[in-house]
């Protein structure tokens, strides 16, 4: 719990330093025209929408850690439907094109926290891309009925000794 909670803070403290330093940096010019000032305030906008996204993740990862307090019938084609809904406008601005093919999968859990992890698989294969890419994602049933999802993108290929510890929360390649 403890590097859980380094990692919090840490990944908390850059769009707090970030917006500091945009409205110190207002505040000091006197003269700042209303371009300057538009400029701040899209990063400080930018800055507050990381931290709630940041605080989002945190209050499901807690919730998550609690174990499922629901667990609803559901088909994961629909999730996984409206998750790429979601991206669609990320991956439409970086040039990357998603692709979504589902069959239905039913099981059941919590739409919510199986939503976000589909999102967040999306978002990172969306972020992690180069102009002209792909994202993959598809469902189905599996052999045992079991429900299936599978997220495949044009992104650089993860090495294999970085796979287990990116499973753990707030980490990520390059440090």
């Amino acid at each position: 719990h403890k590097s859980l909670l380094a990692n919090a803070s840490h990944e908390l403290r850059s769009p707090l330093t970030l917006i500091r330093a945009e409205a110190d940096v207002a505040l000091a010019n006197p003269d700042a025209d209303e371009a300057e000032l538009r400029a701040m305030a899209e990063a400080v906008r930018g800055g507050t929408e990381r931290m709630e996204r940041l605080l989002e993740g945190l209050l499901l990862l807690a919730r998550s850690q609690r174990g499922l307090s629901r667990r609803e019938p559901l088909d994961l084609a629909e999730v996984c439907e409206r998750a790429a809904g979601h991206v669609r406008p990320e991956a439409s601005r970086a040039q990357v094109e998603l692709r979504v093919r589902t069959r239905p999968a039913p099981t059941t859990g919590d739409a919510e926290l199986l939503g976000r992890l589909v999102e967040n698989l999306l978002e990172n294969g969306v972020r992690h891309n180069r102009p002209g890419g792909w994202v993959a994602a598809g469902t189905a049933t599996g052999p045992r009925g079991e429900a299936v999802l599978e997220v495949a993108n044009s992104g650089p290929v993860v090495a294999a000794d970085a796979v287990r510890r990116l499973t753990q929360p707030f980490e990520r390649l390059g440090r």
